[in-house]
Formats: structure tokens, C-alpha cells, sequence
């Protein structure tokens, strides 16, 4: 996915699972004209009504300012669900919301104002996960009032991560060198073919932590007996989640988590 790649190739923070991040870029760049054409024919997932709750759909990788075709392909924008949240605070048929939740998580832009925008909506709210929770994902899920899960699910990932690739020695082997005019200590961290300096490796570590940081406090104002020990980018599933704090309960399926709201 085109918001996704960048990001892989490094200095953007990532709230996502790696090997599923990877999995989605890669069957998006195999996806041939076809596959596009029926992708086309089907539809994104989209909010619904089951009674007085709306049901919104927080479904696939996450970033902000995602394609018709991202989206068509299963990427979650935040300002779309921003926008659906919306129009359920101001719709008077909508009494609760409904997080329907099966995301390794994303990109960084957006999602700590969408957890904000959840932890504040003025009706009640629930989070459901019968698949997948993590980074980004559990971050928008964990503001919920409750957040309820399958016993199988995977929850959880409460970390940030950045790459830099150094390809500085693969360049000297054939025999090419980089050299980088730059104004600006910070300014060209992460420049290719070239080393990080220890004031840029610095920096880049203090702002992947000031977002974990973010991720945690957000985390602790809503699910308040979650250790420091348990948020360290592990991934739980749904059973250690409930038992460690990080969601409100277990259970069987999406038609209990519905019904029992």
C-alpha cells in the first residue's frame, strides 16, 4: 500500500505489526489489473445500524489521507472513521457506538486525535476485536468505555517503531561513497548510504519514545491496572489481555459483544 512503504523504507514511526505491514505492501504490489477490476465490484466496509448501535468498522492497516483504491483494498483512514463518529454523535437514532476492530495497526499520523476523539465521544462505546488488536489498532480500541475480545484474538503491541537503513557498507563495496552537504544537524538523519550520527540515532530514539509515551498515558487513563511491564510491544492474545487489563472482558463472538451492550 502506497502509505505503508514509505514508512517501511524508513524515519516515519510505525504502530504496526512488521511482518504484517510487510504482508499487506506486498500483496498490494502483486494485486494485477484484475484483481483491482473486482476490488472495484466489492464494497469497503462501511458503518451500520443494529438497533439504537452504530457499528463502525476500524478494518486494516491504518494511516491518514488514504486512496479511493487503499481503501477499496482494505486500509482504515482515520478521517473516515472520524468523520462516521461524528455523524453518530449528531445522529439522535444512535444511542452507543460500536468499534468493530480487526487492524494490526498503521502509520502514526491521526491515530492519537482518533483515540482522543474515542476517549471523548459523548455517548457510550464499545470496542470488540475477534481477530486482531495491535499497535495503532489497540490504541483507537483501548479508549473505548469497554473493550471486549474473543478469547483467541490478538491484542495488544503497545510500542513504536522506526527503521533506518544503512546501506553504507554495500555502497563502498562497489565502490561508491555518498557525501551529503546538509544545514542542520538533524536535517539529513537517515540520508542514503550514509550512517546515522549519535545525535541523529539520539533524536530519532527520543521521538519514537515521546509517541510510546503518548500511546501509554492514553492507555493508562482508560485501562488503569495496565503494568509498565506489559507494554512493551508484546502481543497478547485475547485471554492474557483480559487477565493483564488491557480489555474490559472476553467474549464467544461479535453477536454476544453486540448483544451484551
Amino acid at each position: 500500500m502506497r502509505f505503508l512503504s514509505p514508512a517501511l523504507r524508513g524515519l516515519e514511526p510505525l504502530l504496526i505489526n512488521p511482518v504484517r505491514a510487510k504482508e499487506y505492501v506486498e500483496a498490494s504490489k502483486a494485486a494485477n489489473l484484475g484483481d483491482m477490476i473486482s476490488q472495484l465490484f466489492g464494497e469497503a466496509p462501511k458503518p451500520y445500524m443494529v438497533g439504537n448501535i452504530a457499528v463502525i468498522p476500524v478494518s486494516g492497516p491504518i494511516g491518514k489521507g488514504l486512496s479511493p483504491i487503499e481503501r477499496l483494498m482494505g486500509g482504515a483512514d482515520v478521517d473516515v472513521i472520524a468523520g462516521w463518529l461524528d455523524e453518530a454523535a449528531e445522529n439522535p437514532a444512535v444511542e452507543k457506538v460500536f468499534l468493530s476492530i480487526n487492524s494490526p495497526g498503521g502509520t502514526v499520523t491521526g491515530v492519537e486525535e482518533l483515540a482522543a476523539m474515542v476517549a471523548d465521544f459523548p455517548k457510550p462505546t464499545r470496542a470488540f476485536a475477534d481477530n486482531i488488536a495491535a499497535s495503532a489498532a489497540y490504541w483507537i480500541a483501548s479508549q473505548a468505555d469497554e473493550f471486549v475480545v474473543t478469547a483467541s484474538s490478538s491484542i495488544g503491541s503497545i510500542g513504536v517503531y522506526l527503521i533506518v537503513t544503512n546501506l553504507e557498507e554495500y555502497y563502498a563495496s562497489q565502490g561508491i561513497k555518498f557525501e551529503v552537504i546538509a544545514a542542520g544537524i538533524h536535517k539529513a538523519a537517515g540520508a542514503e548510504g550514509m550512517p546515522l550520527t549519535a545525535e541523529q540515532r539520539a533524536y530519532l530514539q527520543s521521538s519514537v519514545e515521546a509517541t510510546r509515551d503518548g500511546f501509554r498515558s492514553a492507555v493508562r487513563n482508560k485501562r488503569r491496572f495496565v503494568r509498565d511491564e506489559d507494554m512493551e510491544g508484546q502481543v497478547f492474545t485475547g485471554r492474557e489481555a483480559a487477565a493483564k487489563g488491557l480489555v474490559t472482558g472476553i467474549v464467544p463472538n461479535l453477536k454476544s459483544a453486540l448483544a451484551t451492550f
